[in-house]
């Protein structure tokens, strides 16, 4: 039998906190569809999307993690505020598919 790629999949629990994931991978993880997802974002239900660089976006997976403990009593409103749960600074763009760019978090 083949042995699995080596993805964010095969070793989502040895990643740290702070490393991020692509949208498609961490719709995977969770089970759902990117149009759930971005759904869910948007009502804040699913953890945000940050602009890594130029065409470059992830989710952090200490917000995935902290979804899939719970994901129906996950909110994102304190990742909103500037810090996120352990108190780390959040960046100050995020990724807004609908616009395709930048938006400011508030």
């Amino acid at each position: 039998m083949a042995q699995p790629p080596n993805t964010i999949l095969s070793g989502f629990d040895q990643y740290p906190d702070d490393a991020y994931a692509s949208v498609k991978d961490c719709c995977l993880i969770a089970g759902i569809s990117t149009a759930t997802a971005y759904r869910a974002m948007k009502r804040g239900d699913f953890p945000p999307v940050t602009e890594l660089s130029v065409g470059r976006s992830g989710i952090q997976l200490r917000h995935l993690r902290r979804y899939l403990a719970n994901p129906p009593a996950y909110r994102s409103e304190s990742i909103g505020a500037g810090l996120d749960e352990a108190g780390d600074a959040v960046p100050s763009q995020a990724y807004s598919k609908k616009s395709g760019g930048r938006t400011n978090v508030k």
